[in-house]
């Protein structure tokens, strides 16, 4: 029995482990694609306010499907204060279900741009 209970405290500490892995490498990734996709996005010479935001938001949201990661649009909030555009992610890695209920590691990353006039 005490055996048991030890490979059971082991198999937590290492499936713990490997979903604060998976949350750190969503992270990253995440910041990753905000990064490459929103100074390429900022520069189409349509783009500008609300109208911005929306394209901003759109090409966030498919780069990150393309990447693996199933982002919606209410994920992401675009907004522009002090002459940057601020984009921010807020996501949860769902690592647990447990009788209908899901645990999750939330993730959230928070990047400005300067904006040109």
């Amino acid at each position: 029995m005490r055996a048991l209970i030890i490979l059971l405290v082991i198999g937590g500490i290492l499936y713990g482990g490997y979903s604060g892995g998976m949350a750190a490498y969503y992270y990253f990734e995440i910041s990753k694609v905000v990064k490459e996709v929103v100074p390429r996005e900022m520069l189409r010479p349509a783009s500008s306010g609300p109208e911005r935001n929306g394209i901003v938001r759109a090409a966030v949201v498919k780069a990150a499907t393309q990447a693996g990661i199933n982002l919606y649009p209410d994920d992401i909030a675009v907004s522009e204060e002090a002459g940057s555009l601020w984009v921010r992610v807020t996501y949860e890695y769902a690592y647990a279900k447990i009788a209908e209920r899901e645990f999750a590691i939330p993730i959230s990353t928070a990047q400005a741009f300067p904006v040109r006039p």
